[in-house]
């Protein structure tokens, strides 16, 4: 058996109609399906590979919050020595 939690539960009515429910804040309504006796069925996110930024990414954003930084520190103390 796997670890993962299910994402959303689909219940199917008697009627055969489906709805989804979240795990997480529904689950009074997924209790109350259960006990009714209608179908319940996990439904999971596929797992996926994490991609990182590249080294380009990384050094882009790095130069623009140090540009950033850099005048935020410039304009704070504009006003501490200019009043």
């Amino acid at each position: 058996m796997n670890n993962l939690k299910p994402a959303w539960i689909e219940v199917t009515t008697n009627d055969n109609d489906k709805f989804i429910l979240d795990p997480v804040t529904e689950i009074d309504r997924i209790e109350r399906a259960k006990e009714a006796g209608l179908a319940i069925r996990p439904l999971y996110y596929a797992p996926r590979a994490w991609v990182n930024l590249t080294e380009t990414e990384i050094n882009e954003l790095t130069q623009k919050w140090a540009g950033e930084l850099i005048f935020e520190v410039t304009q704070k103390l504009k006003e501490k020595n200019h009043g």
